[in-house]
């Protein structure tokens, strides 16, 4: 993995981020890529190489942020260069294109939610889930918290224990396994009375996005 942890870095000027050409950029169409460093030193070790004038480092928390710069970037940005680095006149980097990067390397940055997600489970093995004129949705939340308050609000709460979720492999496999009458994910449902309210979206459209 190209990128492990976090914060990562990156150079702000302006209104946008540093850029360069790649390496192998062709001459009747340039590409340029965005540079993210993975220590705040080779931030300012690279800004202080090439002289760049008004520029702040600035710390991206998690890969969510990373994937967000990435895809704000203009259309001539085909690229990320990682730990960037010049001496003597020598450059030395590693470039992706935004695509792979993002696809083949950073599943967090796809998805709308922060993970883990949770479930709830019922003794029987079944799933909380929510009963519509078609199919059955189940009941999918993004945090801890809220999980157990929609827990506190059904029938014979104590029947339910919370199934955490912890990677996008994890759901994918996850839902895969689901049964079939399961066609939907209601996202935080919540409960007023006897009525459920929930945003909803089909498993499959939901794996096609965020998840394959």
């Amino acid at each position: 993995m190209l990128i492990n942890s976090y914060p990562v870095y990156v150079i702000k000027v302006g209104s946008g981020y540093g850029i360069m050409a790649t390496p192998d950029s062709p001459e009747e169409k340039p590409e340029y890529a965005v540079l993210v460093f993975r220590k705040e030193e080779l931030a300012d070790q690279f800004i202080e190489a090439v002289g760049l004038e008004n520029a702040d480092v600035r710390y991206l928390r998690d890969e969510r942020e990373l994937g967000r710069v990435l895809a704000s970037q203009p259309a001539e940005v085909t690229h990320i260069a990682i730990d960037s680095s010049l001496k003597d006149g020598h450059l030395e980097t590693t470039c992706l294109t935004l695509y792979e990067m993002i696809k083949e390397h950073m599943p967090l940055a796809r998805s709308p939610w922060d993970y883990p997600v949770f479930f709830l489970r019922q003794r029987n093995g079944n799933f909380s889930a929510i009963q519509t004129e078609k199919s059955l949705v189940i009941a999918m939340f993004t945090s801890n918290q809220l999980t157990k308050d929609y827990r506190a609000k059904l029938d014979r709460p104590a029947q339910y224990e919370i199934t955490r979720v912890e990677t996008p492999k994890a759901l994918l496999e996850f839902l895969k396994a689901l049964p079939e009458e399961i066609t939907a994910v209601a996202f935080n449902p919540t409960m007023d009375g006897q009525s459920t309210k929930a945003q909803c979206l089909e498993i499959a459209k939901l794996i096609e996005k965020f998840l394959s």
